[in-house]
């Protein structure tokens, strides 16, 4: 605690300065009614000691700049959208900022494009951001309740931020001397996160630089993987989709037509267990959706079918079980099958009668598991 600070502390939505004090680096500022507490890592300076301050210029420069393009973005989405908009929350960070608006629907592309192109607008101008402090009676009166964009301020005189009569907020924040200073906003992302608010994320100033060079190396580095120019890389990767989901169709008929010639082979290798019929399938090369097609295509052609098959997805071991009709009737559940099965895996599993699915992690115990089947469905066939 300093008898007096340069550091700003986190409050209405900006995170604090950081810095240094003496040779302690300044990691967090929190403000306590009117005690301003500094968190530092490092040599502690002793009670009543004169120190050295440093904050740490390019951090509150950052800020300082997405700070001022909250208040540009909130006044241009009003101009956008409409009067009705409001400011529902806000965060600015060194690296981007968050803007909360009330909205009745979810933002078009064009309209977020239209808010972005205004508040750039309003950057080029080079209007001045001028702050005051007067009393809150004359403050609401000459503007309005307005101004609480940011919540109610509880104090009898309260700090105005006029950018050019743009926007108009009662603001304790960090801001620049004029627009001109954000040098550029930049909206990321638009997403609606309740009912009633939309939420834009952005970038501003030196950020906005940050996220231009960013998104330009990645252009880049698409480009030179698809092998086309940048202004190309939306109609290759349209006409990529277009292969790819052709593809896709043409492996599912595939897929389809394997399950179909590959029924006649599962049923014949059933084994007579108790008076149902038992498949164990194990490491099969159909994947996971076309092993569920053919499970289900088995019971339904041999409703007196078991169908277990276990193989490996990624870093687990996975069980799926059909039971058809009639192997039900002796009293046999998919559901308990799997979850047995799965058990010797490490896992767990369960399901309806007809169905069942489960897994666990030991790869090294799949073996097992299969070996462990004829005995469970043996054991769980009634009477």
């Amino acid at each position: 605690v300093l008898d007096r600070t340069a550091f700003y502390p986190r409050g209405g939505g900006q995170e604090p300065d950081h810095g240094k004090i003496g040779d302690a680096e300044v990691t967090d500022v929190v403000k306590f009614g009117d005690v301003v507490i500094h968190s530092v890592v490092g040599k502690v300076p002793r009670s009543g000691a004169t120190v050295d301050c440093q904050v740490e210029g390019t951090r509150r420069r950052k800020i300082t700049q997405i700070h001022t393009a909250t208040h540009i973005l909130n006044g241009s989405s009003r101009q956008v959208l409409g009067p009705w908009v409001w400011q529902h929350s806000a965060f600015k960070e060194e690296d981007y900022g968050r803007l909360d608006i009330t909205h009745f629907a979810h933002l078009t592309q064009q309209e977020v494009e239209k808010i972005e192109d205004l508040a750039n607008e309003v950057v080029r101008k080079n209007l001045p951001v001028n702050t005051s402090f007067m009393p809150r009676q004359e403050a609401e009166e000459r503007y309005g309740f307005r101004i609480y964009q940011g919540g109610i301020v509880p104090t009898k005189s309260i700090r105005i931020v006029n950018i050019g009569n743009w926007d108009i907020e009662a603001c304790g924040g960090t801001h620049a001397k004029r627009t001109g200073d954000v040098g550029l906003v930049k909206i990321t992302k638009a997403e609606r996160v309740q009912d009633g608010v939309e939420r834009l994320e952005f970038v501003a100033g030196e950020s906005a630089i940050e996220y231009v060079h960013r998104m330009d190396s990645a252009l880049n580095r698409v480009s030179a993987t698809l092998e086309t120019q940048r202004e190309n890389i939306a109609k290759v990767a349209e006409s990529l989709k277009s292969e790819l989901e052709a593809v896709r169709a043409r492996e599912k008929a595939l897929g389809q037509r394997m399950v179909e010639l590959s029924t006649a082979e599962v049923l014949s290798s059933a084994k007579e267990v108790k008076g149902v019929k038992l498949y164990v399938g194990s490491q099969s090369p159909l994947g996971e959706e076309l092993i569920i097609a053919q499970g289900q295509k088995c019971t339904e052609s041999d409703p007196s079918l078991v169908y277990v098959n276990v193989f490996v997805i990624g870093n687990s071991a996975r069980v799926v079980c059909f039971v058809g009709a009639k192997a039900r009737e002796s009293g046999l559940s998919a559901g308990e099958i799997a979850r047995q099965v799965a058990g010797q895996l490490g896992g767990s599993g369960g399901g309806s009668a007809a169905f069942a699915q489960g897994g666990g992690p030991s790869l090294d115990r799949i073996e097992d598991a299969v070996q462990s089947v004829e005995g469970t469905v043996a054991s769980l066939v009634r009477g």
